[in-house]
């Protein structure tokens, strides 16, 4: 058994002897206590509000849904981009100016009535056109795809004086297939390569990163987030951290397994940074959240809608993100077991012989890996590295694995999900094409 797969078992028996359930009577209390007197709450109107009014156009969480329910009816890979030549996404395309106009010929009303402000005129609302009958019948009535909305400002004040705000109704763009919750908030930290060194170096040793994983997950990192990112409104339910472990909608996910590492190593460190706060986890790497106005536990989905609906909670991950080094090293710790990708098994099948092997036997630059982990970490796999080996395969008429890492340049491109790593001079490169 390898050393990781014996930490991992540790970890789950001293989760089982540590703790059987999250929030005690006691931990209920102090974190009850602690908002109602230690911690302050204010909710207000954003200072970007501005001479129009408060009122804006913002994407609805029900039209982000349908175009995601267009795009998985046609099984189009995320990130796809709405071709105006499709008589479908021309149809999403034209409606989403439509609503737009109408929700901003709405949110100026609200401005004029509720501010009594002289704003500037709005365009013509295009005329609406006839949606497909293939689209109708595969997906019924189109709701709305936009609104006017109010964004809020929270802020919030904690007992060391340490203030954080943030915003809810967070503007996407038009047709963003992956908005779901108004209430929502979305903070994006600051990037690892923003860190100090010294201290980068104590907690990539503390999580026993090497100096070449560390160049490939600060690379992905850019892409996501920092150690204190926070995002609520997306289908991720409660993405934070580094690369978004997220909670899902089950309310566990990689973001689980990060407070579940968290709290079984450093129980009274995280009891300091989140329980206390009212957040904590399950023995099985579930959310616990408490309603912070009655007291109540929640678990699992349920303490996911609850951190959700109260940026009070979404707030102390940015909290722990900043403060915490112990929360940072779970994070670094867990990318690396979850998302790094060297030593993925890989299986290939092409020229009527079957290829197996692990990533690292092709991939050997940062670069390469720092493509796989990007594919990894947004869409939960290496992506199509098995199909894309086997038409090489058959193209070059290799022989093994190892021989197709003579081609890895050309691989990067042909795998390439968010950004072109072979540009990132921080990572080791492959040698050219041959």
């Amino acid at each position: 058994m390898t050393a990781r797969f014996l930490f991992s078992l540790s970890l789950a028996v001293a989760c089982q002897a540590t703790f059987a359930m999250p929030f005690s009577p006691n931990d209920v209390q102090t974190a009850v206590e602690m908002w109602r007197k230690q911690c302050k709450y204010d909710v207000s109107v954003p200072s970007d509000t501005g001479k129009n009014g408060t009122a804006r156009v913002r994407l609805t969480p029900e039209g982000s849904q349908w175009i995601w329910n267009a795009n998985a009816h046609r099984k189009r890979a995320k990130g796809t981009k709405l071709n105006p030549a499709d008589p479908w996404d021309a149809f999403i395309l034209h409606q989403t100016k439509v609503d737009r106009a109408n929700a901003a010929a709405r949110a100026r009303y609200l401005n004029q009535t509720r501010h009594s402000l002289s704003v500037p005129e709005v365009g013509l609302i295009p005329e609406p056109i006839e949606m497909p009958a293939d689209m109708l019948a595969a997906l019924g009535p189109a709701p709305s795809f936009a609104e006017p909305a109010e964004p809020r400002l929270h802020t919030i004040t904690y007992e060391d004086g340490m203030t954080l705000s943030v915003n809810d109704n967070v503007e996407m763009p038009t047709t963003y297939a992956f908005y779901r919750f108004r209430s929502g908030i979305q903070s994006f930290g600051t990037p690892m390569r923003g860190f100090d060194a010294a201290q980068m170096d104590r907690l990539m040793q503390a999580a026993q990163i090497t100096a070449s994983q560390r160049r490939v997950m600060e690379a992905v990192s850019l892409l996501e987030g920092g150690f204190d990112s926070i995002n609520t409104y997306d289908t991720g339910f409660v993405s934070a951290g580094m690369i978004q472990f997220a909670c899902l909608s089950k309310g566990a996910g990689s973001l689980g397994q990060v407070l579940l590492r968290f709290k079984v190593t450093k129980p009274a460190e995280f009891k300091k940074t989140f329980t206390q706060y009212g957040i904590d986890v399950t023995p099985d790497g579930s959310l616990a959240a408490l309603d912070l106005t009655t007291g109540t536990p929640k678990q699992a989905a349920d303490a996911a809608a609850q951190i959700i609906a109260d940026p009070r909670l979404a707030a102390t991950f940015i909290r722990a993100g900043r403060l915490s080094t112990d929360y940072q090293a779970a994070q670094l710790s867990i990318a690396r077991d979850l998302y790094f990708p060297g030593n993925d098994r890989i299986v290939v099948f092409s020229n009527g012989r079957t290829f197996t092997g692990v990533v690292s036997d092709v991939f050997k630059s940062e670069a390469g890996l720092a493509t796989l982990m990007d594919s990894k970490v947004h869409t939960g796999s290496i992506g199509p590295v098995p199909g894309v080996l086997a038409q090489l395969i058959l193209e070059k008429n290799l022989t093994t694995l190892a021989e197709a890492s003579l081609h890895e340049h050309t691989l990067i491109g042909m795998l390439k999900h968010r950004t072109d790593f072979r540009k990132d001079t921080r990572l080791s490169q492959p040698p050219p094409a041959p």
